[in-house]
C-alpha cells in the first residue's frame, strides 16, 4: 500500500469546521453510492474519523483529524493507484474546502 497526505487550512472555529465536515461526510456517502462501496467510518469525541472504502473496486483507508487551523487526511491507497495519488489528493483537498467554505 501507497500512503497519502493532505493538509487544508479550514479558517473556521475547529468545531464549526467538525461540524461542517460530519455533515458533508453525509451527503458524499449518500451522493456517491454507485462508485463507492463499503464505507466504514468512525468519528472519535474529538471529531476526528477513521475511515476505509472501495472505490472502483480498490480499498482505501486513513484518518482525517481536525485542528485549530487545518484539516489532515493520512491514509493509504493500493499501489495500483499510485500513478493517480496527486489526483485523489487534490480531489479531498477540494473536497474539504467545499465542506468548510474556503474558496
Amino acid at each position: 500500500m501507497a500512503k497519502f497526505n493532505v493538509a487544508v487550512a479550514h479558517g473556521a472555529p475547529r468545531q464549526t469546521a467538525v461540524t461542517k465536515l460530519r455533515s458533508f461526510a453525509d451527503q458524499i456517502r449518500d451522493s456517491a453510492a454507485i462508485e463507492v462501496t463499503d464505507v466504514q467510518e468512525t468519528w472519535d469525541d474529538d471529531g476526528n474519523l477513521e475511515f476505509s472504502f472501495k472505490a472502483m473496486g480498490m480499498s482505501i483507508s486513513g484518518t482525517m483529524t481536525v485542528c485549530e487551523d487545518n484539516v489532515t487526511v493520512a491514509g493509504t491507497i493500493p499501489f495500483a493507484a499510485l500513478p493517480f495519488r496527486g489526483a485523489i489528493e487534490s480531489q479531498i483537498a477540494e473536497k474539504i474546502r467545499e465542506a468548510v467554505g474556503q474558496p
